[in-house]
């Protein structure tokens, strides 16, 4: 396990190592202050903007949503998050009006598609969970249990 830790490791490192000599040497498209200013606007979104949220969704969540689905929730919710993270730049709507075959489809309408999807799929898994470990007993398979008398 060690050996494939390792080499994942140095994978990620020789990739790292490629794109920054791309943005040192100038790379393909290089202008200097707009790598800057997307690395730092990225860090303070991230630390100012999506840190924050997603604490303050995970405190009304822990008060609200029953402990035996809670991280069913909590991983729906995440799922939702980064998919519309991921789709902002088509949603926005910021494209050249002249060449439409930017953003061919209905993006909206399929970004709430996925979105339901989700939801559907939080939804089942919620309700597994909850007649799961109702009928279970309380007790998992393979976890040792009480004692019987001898």
């Amino acid at each position: 396990m060690s050996v494939l830790r390792y080499g994942l490791g140095a994978l990620g490192v020789a990739a790292v190592l490629f794109g920054l000599r791309g943005l040192i040497t100038g790379g393909v498209a290089t202008n200097w202050p707009q790598p800057a200013i997307w690395l730092v606007l990225g860090v303070l979104g991230h630390d100012l903007i999506l840190v924050p949220t997603v604490a303050a969704a995970g405190g009304v969540l822990a008060r609200v949503v029953p402990c035996r689905v809670r991280g069913v929730v909590h991983g729906g919710l995440l799922v939702g998050a980064a998919v519309t993270l991921v789709a902002l730049p088509v949603l926005s709507g910021k494209g050249d009006p002249r060449n439409p075959s930017l953003t061919p489809l209905d993006y909206p309408r399929n970004w709430l598609l996925v979105l339901g999807g989700i939801a559907v799929v939080t939804t089942v898994l919620a309700i597994a969970r909850w007649f799961g470990s109702r009928s279970g007993g309380g007790q998992r398979t393979g976890s040792p249990g009480p004692s019987s008398p001898p």
